[in-house]
């Protein structure tokens, strides 16, 4: 019920298991799922005072902990709650073995510090990520991500020559309209707008299906050339 998005049955359907199944893990799985329903009902408040419940409950299993903090990451992301959320999820990849598993996870946080410019600790999430992701195309986005976020000159540099390999690389023949734009985010940051014009123009004549990135390429340009 919940994956086929009828969420009224299955908050239905698990509040049955915990009326039926009182203290057993499986109803305090259910507890995590009828919070799930309600954020996906955009219900944030009946979420959250389940989820603060279930924080206080001493016999909540230990084994749930990482599921209810990745839920309560979702809650806040949703909120725009972005450093709430930084919080749960660095709660979750401490109870996480595998790093391929916490990959995605290291990637949100990159994002999160990266938006609120926080480039020390954006930059150790989004290289966490790449050392740890199985995923190419999360590996590309980390990498053109971490590109942007640079601001010490010789890293800057260092990137730039690992952008430039990237190009030649048969494999990243789809992405070339990404990571000229990257560059062209990176001369903007180092304000050699002549040059971000040139490698925006590069990201446009690149893309020929993601007509989202020759937008944002064509904005950037003309952001520019409007501000001259």
């Amino acid at each position: 019920y919940f994956y086929k998005g009828d969420f009224a049955e299955a908050k239905n359907t698990f509040k049955y298991i915990v009326e039926n199944f009182k203290n057993t893990e499986i109803a305090y799985e259910s507890v995590l799922w009828i919070a799930r329903c309600h954020i996906e009902n955009l219900e944030y408040k009946s979420a959250e005072l389940i989820l603060n419940d279930l924080k206080f409950d001493q016999e909540f299993p230990e084994k749930l902990h990482k599921q209810r903090y990745l839920i309560y990451s979702d809650l806040f992301l949703r909120q725009n709650k972005y450093l709430a959320a930084s919080d749960e999820l660095i709660l979750a990849c401490d109870l996480i073995k595998r790093n391929s598993k916490k990959a995605r996870y290291y990637y949100i946080l990159g994002q999160i510090y990266q938006n609120y410019n926080n480039q020390e600790r954006s930059k150790e999430y989004y290289q966490l990520s790449i050392k740890g992701s199985l995923n190419y195309e999360m590996v590309f986005n980390a990498n053109m991500n971490l590109a942007i976020s640079m601001t010490d000159k010789k890293d800057a540099l260092e990137m730039r020559g690992k952008i430039a390999k990237m190009i030649k690389d048969e494999k990243n023949k789809d992405y070339l309209d990404q990571i000229y734009y990257t560059l062209g985010e990176m001369d903007l940051i180092s304000l050699d707008t002549q040059s971000a014009i040139e490698n925006y123009k590069l990201s446009t004549i690149n893309s020929l299906e993601n007509t989202n990135q020759k937008g944002i390429s064509f904005l950037a340009m003309s952001e520019i050339l409007y501000n001259q």
